[in-house]
């Protein structure tokens, strides 16, 4: 009976000692294990740089329905878009457009709510059409850019937003132009002005607004309406002095007996300074098109990747120049400072994509060393210059 009893008590010491050691290895399973929504927000990413778009938006429409209150949701909700923006297709982005302006109603004060409206531009820009066809996303994209600049004016993103709006404008008025184009070279000077009328009102920035201003006065001129062709003839004589146009609308003052007004010198020397800024250095805000084509950057195609690495362009930049600015103040009294030139080459082949390479060299090493000692000249030099 007692040796019943120890072997009893043996065996509930040992259960107890089992049982223990198993709920540690429990707690300690339990404490290292991956909360199930950050795994399907995880495997979702994964999948999104693999390109698998469907996959992707099956984890993160898991994560939305199951588990609604998580963290991760508002991320989830934002990539859904994201995958349908990456896919890429007027279809995929046209459902990019709907989550992203779904995330912005639902999740308004979200740090994405910038990047959300930036893409639903972006994915309007993709889909814009050239000049001469259907014209509905060129209109879009403007309106959501402007959006994007009224809610957001001190996003990282605005000056290029600022420019992709300039470049979607030009787009916009040269469609314009085209149709109206059509109609001056048939004489159908009434529909002609109607259309360059809408380009002078709605794109004053438009390249081609001087060519625009004489075609118009022409047109009103052909319909008899001397007042309102004098009216464009002044403006185009006054702003655009350099004009191959210019002249051309004085002769037509002159002859309907209508004043010539002076040049608007501040806005003639101001066009001059904004042409010579395009035309010379390197900036990372020039035209977008041209610009871009040329440095050879990646997202051809993608307005927002085109963003993303022009930033990143800026960002190098800027901490080139300040790992310069630190070594000319860390550099000891007496020591030469380094002058550093950092300079772009852009160059294009005739049956060769434009290319850009940037150097970094240091002139210091090409001046002379002013603690150098002069050589002495020889005897022979001497003497015949004696």
């Amino acid at each position: 009976m007692a040796r019943s009893r120890k072997a009893f008590f043996c065996f509930l010491v040992l259960t107890g000692i089992f049982l223990s050691a198993c709920g540690k290895k429990t707690a300690q399973l339990q404490s290292k294990a991956v909360p199930p929504d950050k795994t399907l927000y995880e495997n979702a990413v994964n999948y999104l740089k693999k390109s698998q778009f469907i996959k992707a938006r099956l984890s993160l429409q898991t994560l939305i329905n199951t588990y609604p209150d998580s963290d991760f949701t508002p991320r989830a909700f934002f990539e859904v878009g994201n995958t349908y923006y990456k896919e890429g297709g007027t279809e995929s982005l046209t459902q990019a457009e709907t989550q992203f302006k779904d995330f912005q109603l639902f999740y308004p004060t979200s740090d994405l709510a910038a990047e959300a409206q930036f893409k639903i531009a972006a994915l309007n820009m993709r889909m814009m059409l050239s000049p001469e066809r259907d014209s509905t996303h060129s209109k879009k994209a403007e309106d959501e850019l402007k959006k994007f600049l009224e809610k957001f004016p001190d996003h990282e993103f605005a000056p290029i937003a600022r420019l992709y709006l300039k470049d979607v404008q030009e787009n916009e008025a040269q469609s314009v132009y085209k149709i109206g184009q059509f109609y001056y070279d048939k004489k159908q000077f009434k529909a002609a002005a109607g259309r360059y009328k809408q380009v002078t009102d709605n794109f004053p920035e438009f390249s081609r607004l001087d060519e625009i201003l004489f075609k118009l006065g022409d047109s009103l001129e052909q319909n008899k309406k001397t007042d309102e062709a004098a009216a464009n003839y002044a403006r185009l004589s006054s702003d655009y002095p350099d004009s191959e146009y210019a002249k051309l609308a004085r002769e037509r003052l002159i002859a309907l007996n209508k004043p010539v007004p002076e040049v608007n010198a501040a806005l003639a020397e101001q066009r001059k300074k904004d042409a010579a800024a395009a035309d010379e250095g390197f900036s990372l805000f020039r035209p977008v098109k041209d610009f871009m084509a040329a440095m050879g950057l990646s997202g051809e195609g993608d307005p927002y990747q085109r963003a993303i690495d022009m930033l990143q362009k800026e960002k190098e930049n800027k901490e080139l120049l300040a790992s310069k600015d630190k070594s000319a103040a860390d550099a000891k009294p007496g020591e030469d400072e380094k002058d550093i030139v950092i300079s772009t080459t852009i160059s294009k082949t005739a049956d060769g994509p434009a290319k850009a390479e940037t150097s970094v060299k240091d002139t210091s090493k090409t001046k002379p060393d002013p603690k150098a000692k002069p050589k002495k000249e020889d005897s022979k030099g001497k003497k015949e210059n004696g």
